[in-house]
């Protein structure tokens, strides 16, 4: 048609570009309550997903250095031992951070209250954030939101340049959070005077680095190192490396990681160190209670008939025998 015409046909409105709703970050279907120690066992996270791998966020707008000093002025003592716990642990629920810092209100519903407040605030400064979707636990549950620390509070209370663009697969982050369950099975164990709890490092601050054979750096991975007391009078302390098993790996994955605790043994590093080698303890769960005892005992007997293994230094148990098993400072 000529430019010149008086009429010209109608046109179509412009189609807008089509968006495709991004996948949630994490695909878990609601779940029971699980045991305190509930979990999976380091050497099996995948690959593709470092230890301390954090998710990013969607926002991506800078903080700068006036606007970060003057958040940090508003920060209280326990907001900081809040980011202090997210940041050892890379990932807690909401119970995980109740019970480890709001257990002091006059009624649980009052420490809820007080907990997502705090968690709000923190929320609106970047220094957390959560997981697109939920993950339970026994101390959350399936509508419980996971807690990471998002941008302002990496640089405050974490090395910014460890950061990892990696989103955390399904089995990391609940691997992640049953070693916070352990951790906060222990420390209500103490506060119940059961126990005395005098340390407890989650990975990777307790992963110990060694000189293997030839002199190569080895690193044995621990998901978690404990030490504790029978009580605050007991001239005694035991040492405690924890493993959690979900009934995910076979059993001679799990003999590999024995052959790695008792290579570290050898060395003689551990007791150079700390002047006694930890208890290593398997807490093994699995979907149904005949498949973990089928497991249990499967482990206790290939342990058994290994040579190059010594069954002295391993105790292999459900998650509610651990505290028993820790009272008793590892005698059955």
């Amino acid at each position: 048609m000529n430019s010149s015409s008086s009429s010209t046909p109608p046109t179509d409105p412009p189609v807008p570009p089509l968006t495709i709703p991004a996948p949630p970050l994490l695909n878990v279907p609601p779940t029971q309550l699980r045991s305190p120690t509930d979990g999976v066992h380091t050497d099996t996270t995948p690959r593709t997903t470092p230890p301390d791998s954090t998710p990013q966020t969607a926002q991506t707008r800078r903080i700068g250095k006036a606007v970060l000093q003057a958040i940090e002025g508003t920060l209280s003592d326990r907001d900081r031992q809040v980011l202090g716990s997210i940041q050892r642990h890379r990932f807690l629920t909401t119970g995980h951070i109740q019970t480890l810092h709001f257990a002091d209100h006059a009624s649980p519903s009052a420490g809820a209250r007080a907990t997502r407040s705090v968690l709000e605030r923190l929320r609106k400064h970047r220094l957390v954030a959560t997981l697109d979707r939920r993950i339970g636990g026994i101390y959350g549950g399936s509508s419980t939101p996971t807690y990471f620390l998002d941008t302002a509070g990496i640089r405050l209370v974490s090395d910014a340049s460890k950061r990892r663009r990696h989103e955390p697969s399904r089995t990391f982050v609940q691997h992640t959070l049953a070693i916070a369950d352990t951790t906060v099975a222990l420390t209500m164990a103490e506060r119940a005077g059961q126990i005395e709890l005098i340390a407890a490092d989650p990975e990777p601050s307790c992963w110990r680095r060694y000189p293997g054979l030839g002199g190569v750096a080895v690193t044995l991975k621990p998901d978690l190192h404990a030490v504790t007391a029978p009580g605050p009078d007991s001239d005694f302390e035991d040492s405690w490396f924890i493993e959690i098993d979900l009934g995910t790996e076979t059993i001679p994955t799990l003999i590999r990681k024995c052959r790695e605790y008792e290579a570290y043994r050898r060395s003689g590093t551990e007791q150079d160190r700390a002047g006694v080698f930890p208890i290593v303890v398997w807490v093994m769960s699995a979907p149904n209670v005949e498949t973990a005892q089928r497991r249990i005992h499967s482990l206790t007997a290939q342990i058994a008939r290994s040579d190059d293994l010594s069954d002295a230094i391993f105790r292999i148990i459900t998650p509610d025998q651990l505290i028993p098993l820790i009272q008793k400072g590892g005698t059955s």
